[in-house]
Protein backbone atom coordinates (compact mmCIF):
# COMPACT_ATOMS: atom_id res chain seq x y z
CA UNK A 1 0.00 0.00 0.00
CA UNK A 2 1.17 3.21 -0.96
CA UNK A 3 0.71 6.56 1.29
CA UNK A 4 1.53 10.15 -0.10
CA UNK A 5 2.94 12.33 2.65
CA UNK A 6 1.77 15.65 3.05
CA UNK A 7 4.03 18.57 5.05
CA UNK A 8 2.57 22.24 5.26
CA UNK A 9 4.42 24.76 3.67
CA UNK A 10 6.68 22.21 1.13
CA UNK A 11 5.01 20.73 -1.99
CA UNK A 12 6.58 17.21 -1.99
CA UNK A 13 5.03 14.18 -2.27
CA UNK A 14 6.91 10.83 -1.13
CA UNK A 15 5.79 7.39 -2.25
CA UNK A 16 6.55 4.79 0.10
CA UNK A 17 6.24 1.09 -0.84
CA UNK A 18 4.58 -0.88 2.30
CA UNK A 19 5.59 -1.12 5.67
CA UNK A 20 5.75 -3.07 9.07
CA UNK A 21 3.04 -2.98 11.71
CA UNK A 22 5.56 -0.69 13.46
CA UNK A 23 5.95 1.66 10.77
CA UNK A 24 2.70 1.67 10.37
CA UNK A 25 2.48 2.62 14.12
CA UNK A 26 4.82 5.71 13.73
CA UNK A 27 2.93 6.73 10.92
CA UNK A 28 -0.69 6.87 12.99
CA UNK A 29 1.29 8.73 15.50
CA UNK A 30 2.53 12.02 13.08
CA UNK A 31 -0.28 11.84 11.78
CA UNK A 32 -2.14 13.64 14.57
CA UNK A 33 -0.08 16.11 14.75
CA UNK A 34 -1.45 19.59 14.22
CA UNK A 35 -0.53 21.54 10.89
CA UNK A 36 1.70 24.41 10.73
CA UNK A 37 -1.46 26.45 10.37
CA UNK A 38 -3.76 25.47 12.86
CA UNK A 39 -0.67 25.27 15.51
CA UNK A 40 -0.46 28.75 15.15
CA UNK A 41 -4.15 29.45 15.23
CA UNK A 42 -4.77 27.93 18.48
CA UNK A 43 -1.55 29.46 20.10
CA UNK A 44 -2.78 32.71 19.56
CA UNK A 45 -6.64 31.84 20.60
CA UNK A 46 -4.42 30.76 23.83
CA UNK A 47 -2.72 34.00 24.07
CA UNK A 48 -6.30 35.89 23.64
CA UNK A 49 -7.83 33.74 26.05
CA UNK A 50 -5.10 34.56 28.53
CA UNK A 51 -5.38 38.33 27.86
CA UNK A 52 -8.54 38.24 27.79
CA UNK A 53 -8.54 36.33 31.11
CA UNK A 54 -6.40 38.33 32.82
CA UNK A 55 -8.56 42.22 31.35
CA UNK A 56 -11.75 40.29 33.47
CA UNK A 57 -9.29 39.24 36.45
CA UNK A 58 -8.54 42.88 37.00
CA UNK A 59 -12.04 43.83 36.58
CA UNK A 60 -13.18 41.67 38.98
CA UNK A 61 -10.66 42.28 41.73
CA UNK A 62 -11.45 46.06 41.01
CA UNK A 63 -15.39 45.38 41.96
CA UNK A 64 -14.58 43.22 44.84
CA UNK A 65 -11.73 45.85 46.15
CA UNK A 66 -15.01 48.09 45.41
CA UNK A 67 -17.98 46.12 46.86
CA UNK A 68 -15.31 45.25 49.87
CA UNK A 69 -15.07 49.30 50.63
CA UNK A 70 -18.52 49.41 50.75
CA UNK A 71 -19.14 46.44 52.76
CA UNK A 72 -17.13 47.65 55.08
CA UNK A 73 -18.60 50.98 55.28
CA UNK A 74 -21.91 49.56 55.09
CA UNK A 75 -20.62 47.51 58.17
CA UNK A 76 -19.41 50.50 59.84
CA UNK A 77 -22.68 52.61 59.25
CA UNK A 78 -24.50 50.33 60.72
CA UNK A 79 -22.51 49.43 63.60
CA UNK A 80 -22.46 53.02 64.16
CA UNK A 81 -26.17 52.81 64.22
CA UNK A 82 -26.34 49.68 66.24
CA UNK A 83 -23.94 51.48 68.83
CA UNK A 84 -26.35 54.74 68.68
CA UNK A 85 -29.28 52.44 69.21
CA UNK A 86 -27.68 50.37 71.80
CA UNK A 87 -26.48 53.76 73.77
CA UNK A 88 -30.35 55.19 73.54
CA UNK A 89 -31.74 52.10 74.98
CA UNK A 90 -28.69 51.71 77.62
CA UNK A 91 -29.61 55.53 78.43
CA UNK A 92 -33.60 54.99 78.13
CA UNK A 93 -33.09 51.28 80.34
CA UNK A 94 -30.96 53.43 83.26
CA UNK A 95 -33.47 56.30 83.24
CA UNK A 96 -36.47 53.73 83.62
CA UNK A 97 -34.22 51.58 86.09
CA UNK A 98 -33.53 54.99 88.30
CA UNK A 99 -37.61 55.90 87.97
CA UNK A 100 -37.81 52.00 88.98
CA UNK A 101 -35.76 52.03 92.16
CA UNK A 102 -37.43 55.13 93.16
CA UNK A 103 -40.69 54.22 93.18
CA UNK A 104 -39.88 50.20 94.55
CA UNK A 105 -38.11 52.18 97.87
CA UNK A 106 -41.21 54.47 98.07
CA UNK A 107 -43.76 51.81 97.67
CA UNK A 108 -42.00 49.94 100.21
CA UNK A 109 -41.75 52.58 102.80
CA UNK A 110 -45.49 53.47 102.14
CA UNK A 111 -46.01 49.93 102.46
CA UNK A 112 -44.50 49.61 105.78
CA UNK A 113 -46.35 52.81 106.90
CA UNK A 114 -49.86 51.74 106.03
CA UNK A 115 -48.92 47.96 107.94
CA UNK A 116 -48.04 50.39 110.70
CA UNK A 117 -51.21 52.42 110.13
CA UNK A 118 -53.38 48.87 109.78
CA UNK A 119 -52.00 47.34 112.84
CA UNK A 120 -52.71 50.97 114.72
CA UNK A 121 -56.33 50.90 113.97
CA UNK A 122 -55.87 47.25 115.13
CA UNK A 123 -55.17 47.90 118.18
CA UNK A 124 -57.34 51.07 118.67
CA UNK A 125 -59.82 48.92 117.43
CA UNK A 126 -59.45 46.42 120.35
CA UNK A 127 -59.05 49.20 122.25
CA UNK A 128 -62.73 50.46 121.52
CA UNK A 129 -64.54 47.11 122.10
CA UNK A 130 -63.32 47.45 126.12
CA UNK A 131 -65.44 50.66 126.44
CA UNK A 132 -68.28 49.27 124.07
CA UNK A 133 -68.14 45.74 126.48
CA UNK A 134 -68.38 48.57 129.06
CA UNK A 135 -71.27 50.85 127.64
CA UNK A 136 -73.08 47.84 126.89
CA UNK A 137 -72.68 46.02 130.42
CA UNK A 138 -73.68 49.54 131.91
CA UNK A 139 -77.21 49.88 129.83
CA UNK A 140 -77.81 45.89 130.27
CA UNK A 141 -76.96 46.63 134.47
CA UNK A 142 -79.57 49.82 134.21
CA UNK A 143 -82.32 47.43 132.50
CA UNK A 144 -82.60 45.37 135.45
CA UNK A 145 -83.75 48.03 137.31
CA UNK A 146 -87.71 48.31 138.31
CA UNK A 147 -89.99 49.49 135.20
CA UNK A 148 -91.08 53.00 138.12
CA UNK A 149 -87.51 53.38 138.03
CA UNK A 150 -86.26 53.01 134.09
CA UNK A 151 -86.94 57.07 133.38
CA UNK A 152 -85.32 58.71 129.84
CA UNK A 153 -83.49 60.62 132.19
CA UNK A 154 -79.94 62.19 131.68
CA UNK A 155 -77.92 59.27 132.56
CA UNK A 156 -80.05 56.91 130.30
CA UNK A 157 -79.55 59.34 126.91
CA UNK A 158 -76.21 60.12 127.94
CA UNK A 159 -75.42 56.18 128.32
CA UNK A 160 -77.28 55.72 125.07
CA UNK A 161 -75.59 58.42 123.27
CA UNK A 162 -71.88 56.82 124.01
CA UNK A 163 -73.12 52.77 123.12
CA UNK A 164 -74.11 54.42 119.77
CA UNK A 165 -70.94 56.62 119.40
CA UNK A 166 -68.90 53.56 120.31
CA UNK A 167 -70.50 51.47 117.74
CA UNK A 168 -70.19 53.70 115.43
CA UNK A 169 -66.37 53.88 116.37
CA UNK A 170 -65.90 50.61 115.92
CA UNK A 171 -67.85 50.24 112.56
CA UNK A 172 -65.85 52.99 111.17
CA UNK A 173 -62.30 51.51 112.47
CA UNK A 174 -63.39 47.81 111.08
CA UNK A 175 -63.84 49.44 107.80
CA UNK A 176 -60.41 50.84 107.85
CA UNK A 177 -58.84 47.77 108.51
CA UNK A 178 -60.78 46.04 106.29
CA UNK A 179 -59.90 48.97 103.90
CA UNK A 180 -55.98 48.84 104.95
CA UNK A 181 -56.03 45.17 104.27
CA UNK A 182 -56.93 45.41 100.81
CA UNK A 183 -54.67 48.58 99.98
CA UNK A 184 -51.96 46.16 101.96
CA UNK A 185 -52.53 43.51 99.24
CA UNK A 186 -52.29 45.85 95.93
CA UNK A 187 -49.47 47.27 97.10
CA UNK A 188 -47.61 44.26 97.72
CA UNK A 189 -48.59 42.66 94.24
CA UNK A 190 -47.68 46.27 92.96
CA UNK A 191 -44.61 46.14 94.68
CA UNK A 192 -43.83 42.26 93.33
CA UNK A 193 -44.40 43.88 89.90
CA UNK A 194 -41.96 46.64 90.37
CA UNK A 195 -38.99 44.34 91.44
CA UNK A 196 -40.03 41.91 88.69
CA UNK A 197 -39.88 44.61 86.02
CA UNK A 198 -36.80 46.14 87.96
CA UNK A 199 -34.53 42.90 87.55
CA UNK A 200 -35.46 42.51 84.16
CA UNK A 201 -34.81 45.86 83.35
CA UNK A 202 -31.01 45.18 85.33
CA UNK A 203 -30.37 41.96 83.51
CA UNK A 204 -31.19 43.89 80.32
CA UNK A 205 -28.98 46.99 80.95
CA UNK A 206 -26.38 44.33 81.75
CA UNK A 207 -27.15 42.40 78.46
CA UNK A 208 -27.35 45.79 76.26
CA UNK A 209 -24.38 47.45 78.47
CA UNK A 210 -22.69 43.85 77.14
CA UNK A 211 -23.44 44.40 73.79
CA UNK A 212 -21.90 47.83 73.15
CA UNK A 213 -18.53 46.02 74.97
CA UNK A 214 -18.56 43.20 71.86
CA UNK A 215 -15.46 44.06 69.58
CA UNK A 216 -14.86 42.49 66.76
CA UNK A 217 -11.67 40.42 68.18
CA UNK A 218 -14.07 38.93 70.83
CA UNK A 219 -17.28 38.08 68.88
CA UNK A 220 -17.32 34.64 68.57
CA UNK A 221 -17.14 33.83 64.41
CA UNK A 222 -20.63 32.03 63.49
CA UNK A 223 -22.64 31.76 60.24
CA UNK A 224 -25.40 30.06 60.99
CA UNK A 225 -26.75 32.05 63.97
CA UNK A 226 -30.80 31.91 63.94
CA UNK A 227 -31.73 34.79 66.19
CA UNK A 228 -35.55 34.84 67.39
CA UNK A 229 -37.68 38.07 67.04
CA UNK A 230 -39.18 39.92 69.70
CA UNK A 231 -42.59 39.93 70.45
CA UNK A 232 -42.87 43.46 72.08
CA UNK A 233 -42.42 46.17 70.47
CA UNK A 234 -40.89 49.78 71.96
CA UNK A 235 -43.56 51.29 72.51
CA UNK A 236 -45.51 48.58 74.31
CA UNK A 237 -42.22 47.85 76.35
CA UNK A 238 -42.26 51.64 77.94
CA UNK A 239 -46.31 52.22 77.92
CA UNK A 240 -45.96 48.51 80.52
CA UNK A 241 -43.08 49.92 82.70
CA UNK A 242 -44.93 53.48 82.66
CA UNK A 243 -48.28 51.65 83.61
CA UNK A 244 -46.82 50.12 86.64
CA UNK A 245 -45.15 53.21 87.60
CA UNK A 246 -48.26 55.24 87.15
CA UNK A 247 -50.40 52.39 89.30
CA UNK A 248 -47.94 52.34 91.83
CA UNK A 249 -47.50 55.98 92.24
CA UNK A 250 -51.29 56.03 92.42
CA UNK A 251 -51.44 53.46 95.37
CA UNK A 252 -49.45 55.37 97.42
CA UNK A 253 -51.26 58.39 96.94
CA UNK A 254 -54.57 56.26 97.75
CA UNK A 255 -52.33 54.82 100.97
CA UNK A 256 -51.01 58.14 101.82
CA UNK A 257 -54.56 59.73 101.90
CA UNK A 258 -56.16 56.48 104.12
CA UNK A 259 -53.23 57.14 106.59
CA UNK A 260 -54.40 60.59 107.42
CA UNK A 261 -57.73 59.39 107.49
CA UNK A 262 -56.86 56.59 110.14
CA UNK A 263 -54.28 59.20 112.12
CA UNK A 264 -57.52 61.95 111.94
CA UNK A 265 -60.41 59.37 112.94
CA UNK A 266 -58.22 57.72 115.70
CA UNK A 267 -57.18 61.09 116.98
CA UNK A 268 -61.41 62.38 116.76
CA UNK A 269 -62.08 59.09 118.17
CA UNK A 270 -60.21 58.91 121.49
CA UNK A 271 -61.31 62.74 122.25
CA UNK A 272 -64.62 61.93 121.62
CA UNK A 273 -64.62 59.05 123.52
CA UNK A 274 -62.77 60.88 126.48
CA UNK A 275 -65.38 63.36 126.55
CA UNK A 276 -68.35 60.65 126.62
CA UNK A 277 -66.85 58.45 129.38
CA UNK A 278 -66.63 61.34 131.26
CA UNK A 279 -70.17 62.21 130.89
CA UNK A 280 -71.70 59.47 131.59
CA UNK A 281 -69.89 59.09 134.48
CA UNK A 282 -70.49 62.36 135.78
CA UNK A 283 -74.31 61.94 135.07
CA UNK A 284 -74.40 58.40 137.19
CA UNK A 285 -72.47 60.16 139.90
CA UNK A 286 -75.33 62.64 139.89
CA UNK A 287 -78.39 60.47 139.65
CA UNK A 288 -76.53 57.97 142.38
CA UNK A 289 -76.61 61.24 144.38
CA UNK A 290 -80.17 61.91 143.83
CA UNK A 291 -81.22 58.38 144.46
CA UNK A 292 -79.41 58.72 147.70
CA UNK A 293 -81.22 62.23 148.48
CA UNK A 294 -84.79 60.38 147.60
CA UNK A 295 -83.92 57.24 149.27
CA UNK A 296 -82.75 58.79 152.65
CA UNK A 297 -85.98 61.19 152.46
CA UNK A 298 -88.29 58.36 151.76
CA UNK A 299 -86.58 56.38 154.74
CA UNK A 300 -87.66 59.20 156.82
CA UNK A 301 -91.22 59.23 155.96
CA UNK A 302 -91.55 55.58 156.15
CA UNK A 303 -90.44 56.05 159.50
CA UNK A 304 -92.82 58.85 160.35
CA UNK A 305 -95.79 57.23 158.82
CA UNK A 306 -94.91 53.71 160.68
CA UNK A 307 -94.72 56.50 163.93
CA UNK A 308 -98.08 57.81 163.14
CA UNK A 309 -99.33 54.82 162.45
CA UNK A 310 -98.42 53.79 165.99
CA UNK A 311 -99.77 56.60 167.47
CA UNK A 312 -103.31 56.53 166.00
CA UNK A 313 -103.27 53.16 167.03
CA UNK A 314 -102.18 54.07 170.73
CA UNK A 315 -105.32 56.98 170.50
CA UNK A 316 -107.50 54.31 169.33
CA UNK A 317 -107.23 51.85 171.64
CA UNK A 318 -107.64 55.06 174.31
CA UNK A 319 -110.92 56.00 172.68
CA UNK A 320 -111.69 52.06 172.77
CA UNK A 321 -111.13 51.99 176.39
CA UNK A 322 -113.05 55.30 176.90
CA UNK A 323 -116.31 53.74 174.99
CA UNK A 324 -115.23 50.33 176.91
CA UNK A 325 -115.61 52.78 180.49
CA UNK A 326 -118.80 54.71 178.99
CA UNK A 327 -120.68 51.32 178.96
CA UNK A 328 -120.49 50.94 182.94
CA UNK A 329 -122.64 54.21 182.96
CA UNK A 330 -124.72 53.92 180.22
CA UNK A 331 -126.22 50.21 181.23
CA UNK A 332 -126.23 52.19 185.07
CA UNK A 333 -128.87 54.93 183.65
CA UNK A 334 -130.96 52.75 181.40
CA UNK A 335 -131.51 50.56 184.31
CA UNK A 336 -132.38 53.15 186.39
CA UNK A 337 -134.41 54.23 183.88
CA UNK A 338 -135.62 50.59 183.60
CA UNK A 339 -136.19 50.53 187.28
CA UNK A 340 -138.44 53.70 187.24
CA UNK A 341 -140.71 52.97 184.36
CA UNK A 342 -142.11 50.17 186.60
CA UNK A 343 -143.52 52.34 189.47
CA UNK A 344 -147.31 52.63 189.98
CA UNK A 345 -149.27 54.92 187.44
CA UNK A 346 -149.80 57.47 190.75
CA UNK A 347 -145.92 57.47 191.39
CA UNK A 348 -145.20 58.01 187.69
CA UNK A 349 -144.75 61.51 187.31
CA UNK A 350 -141.81 63.32 186.03
CA UNK A 351 -139.80 64.54 188.43
CA UNK A 352 -135.87 65.60 188.27
CA UNK A 353 -134.70 62.29 188.96
CA UNK A 354 -136.13 61.33 185.84
CA UNK A 355 -134.92 63.92 183.77
CA UNK A 356 -131.26 63.85 185.58
CA UNK A 357 -131.25 60.57 184.26
CA UNK A 358 -132.60 61.24 180.63
CA UNK A 359 -130.04 64.14 180.22
CA UNK A 360 -127.15 61.98 181.77
CA UNK A 361 -128.81 59.19 179.26
CA UNK A 362 -128.51 61.42 176.23
CA UNK A 363 -125.18 62.92 177.01
CA UNK A 364 -123.83 59.54 177.43
CA UNK A 365 -125.33 58.37 173.97
CA UNK A 366 -123.84 61.29 172.52
CA UNK A 367 -120.74 60.66 173.93
CA UNK A 368 -120.60 57.07 172.85
CA UNK A 369 -121.81 58.55 169.21
CA UNK A 370 -119.00 60.88 169.17
CA UNK A 371 -116.34 57.98 170.14
CA UNK A 372 -117.55 56.40 167.64
CA UNK A 373 -117.27 58.57 165.08
CA UNK A 374 -113.86 59.31 166.48
CA UNK A 375 -113.05 55.74 165.53
CA UNK A 376 -114.19 55.17 162.10
CA UNK A 377 -112.46 58.40 161.06
CA UNK A 378 -108.99 56.85 163.08
CA UNK A 379 -109.65 53.58 160.68
CA UNK A 380 -109.68 55.82 157.87
CA UNK A 381 -106.77 58.01 158.30
CA UNK A 382 -105.28 54.52 159.59
CA UNK A 383 -106.39 52.64 156.36
CA UNK A 384 -104.74 55.55 154.29
CA UNK A 385 -101.62 55.57 156.15
CA UNK A 386 -101.04 51.89 155.15
CA UNK A 387 -101.81 52.42 152.13
CA UNK A 388 -99.14 55.29 152.13
CA UNK A 389 -96.64 53.00 154.02
CA UNK A 390 -97.10 50.11 151.28
CA UNK A 391 -96.26 52.67 148.61
CA UNK A 392 -93.50 54.35 150.80
CA UNK A 393 -91.92 50.48 151.12
CA UNK A 394 -92.56 49.73 147.43
CA UNK A 395 -90.87 52.87 146.00
CA UNK A 396 -88.16 52.50 148.84
CA UNK A 397 -87.47 49.25 147.40
CA UNK A 398 -87.03 50.59 144.07
CA UNK A 399 -85.12 53.30 144.99
CA UNK A 400 -82.77 50.99 146.62
CA UNK A 401 -82.57 48.51 143.60
CA UNK A 402 -82.18 51.53 141.22
CA UNK A 403 -79.55 52.57 143.68
CA UNK A 404 -77.82 49.10 143.55
CA UNK A 405 -77.76 49.10 139.95
CA UNK A 406 -76.47 52.59 139.02
CA UNK A 407 -73.69 51.80 141.69
CA UNK A 408 -72.58 48.71 139.80
CA UNK A 409 -72.95 50.73 136.38
CA UNK A 410 -70.42 53.38 137.93
CA UNK A 411 -68.62 50.52 139.17
CA UNK A 412 -68.21 49.18 135.54
CA UNK A 413 -64.49 51.00 134.30
CA UNK A 414 -62.60 50.56 131.57
CA UNK A 415 -59.29 48.79 133.92
CA UNK A 416 -62.49 47.18 135.75
CA UNK A 417 -63.05 45.04 132.47
CA UNK A 418 -59.71 44.48 131.05
CA UNK A 419 -58.64 42.92 134.69
CA UNK A 420 -61.31 41.05 134.37
CA UNK A 421 -60.50 39.72 130.88
CA UNK A 422 -56.97 39.16 132.25
CA UNK A 423 -57.62 38.17 135.75
CA UNK A 424 -59.32 36.48 137.99
CA UNK A 425 -58.59 37.83 141.14
CA UNK A 426 -59.60 40.61 140.44
CA UNK A 427 -62.94 39.51 139.90
CA UNK A 428 -63.77 38.46 143.68
CA UNK A 429 -61.74 41.54 144.47
CA UNK A 430 -64.54 43.28 142.55
CA UNK A 431 -67.18 40.80 144.33
CA UNK A 432 -66.07 41.75 147.51
CA UNK A 433 -65.92 45.66 146.79
CA UNK A 434 -69.63 45.01 145.58
CA UNK A 435 -70.30 43.67 148.70
CA UNK A 436 -68.81 46.48 150.59
CA UNK A 437 -71.16 48.97 148.50
CA UNK A 438 -74.13 46.96 149.07
CA UNK A 439 -73.69 47.10 153.19
CA UNK A 440 -72.68 51.05 153.15
CA UNK A 441 -76.48 51.56 151.07
CA UNK A 442 -78.88 52.66 153.78
CA UNK A 443 -80.82 50.07 155.18
CA UNK A 444 -84.37 49.20 154.57
CA UNK A 445 -87.00 48.38 157.24
CA UNK A 446 -88.70 44.97 156.08
CA UNK A 447 -91.39 45.08 158.70
CA UNK A 448 -93.09 47.39 160.80
CA UNK A 449 -95.28 46.65 163.71
CA UNK A 450 -98.66 47.14 162.55
CA UNK A 451 -101.05 47.40 165.04
CA UNK A 452 -104.51 45.34 164.37
CA UNK A 453 -107.77 47.61 163.92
Amino acid sequence: MVRELKYPNASLTCTMAPTSPTMTKQKRVLDKRPATGEWQHSTIKLIDEARQSKQNSMILRDQNITAKKVTDQDVVDTGNVVKEELRKKVALTAKLKVKLEKQVSLTRKELEALLQARAKTKERLEEKRVPLKVSSARVATRQAKPSSEQINDTVERTLHRELSELQASVTQLSNLVESSAALVSRLELSLKSLESDLRDKTESLRLDKACLDVTPLAAEISTNTVVSKSGLNPEAWCRDTAQLLTDAAELQQRSMRLRKIINKVITSLGQTHNLAYSAVNDALRHKVKQTKTLHSQLLCNLEAVTHEMQELSKHREQIHATLVAKQGPLSVVAQRLGLRRKRPNREAIRDNVEEALEMELAKLKQTMDALHHKLDIIDTEYGRLARLKRQLEQDLNNKTTALTQDKKALALDLNCIRSNASSSRHGSEKSANTARSSTSLPSIPRSYARTPR
